[in-house]
């Protein structure tokens, strides 16, 4: 299965989420999850599928992460540094 389809299967999508069909039916059904009804199947496209893989992050967890690496760079950055001649 390739990751630079435009589409998913809700089985290939399980697959890639590593839960079960019925979880993502369910999460379809729930609209936590955006997907086509094509005929009598569903389709979840890949522009979906970053936020439930941990891959889209949000401006607010950038946020949270560029504080964070500035406080370690802040904290740490001597010893990163020294680490980085080695």
């Amino acid at each position: 299965m390739s990751a630079t389809k435009s589409h998913f299967s809700l089985k290939e999508a399980a697959e890639l989420l590593g839960v079960s069909r019925i979880t993502v039916f369910r999460w379809v059904k729930s609209g936590k999850l955006k997907a086509a009804k094509i005929g009598r199947s569903f389709i979840v496209l890949a522009e979906d599928m970053p936020l439930l893989l941990g891959t889209d992050l949000s401006a607010e967890k950038k946020f949270e992460i560029q504080k964070v690496v500035k406080q370690a760079l802040d904290e740490y950055g001597e010893t990163f540094r020294a680490l980085a001649k080695e």
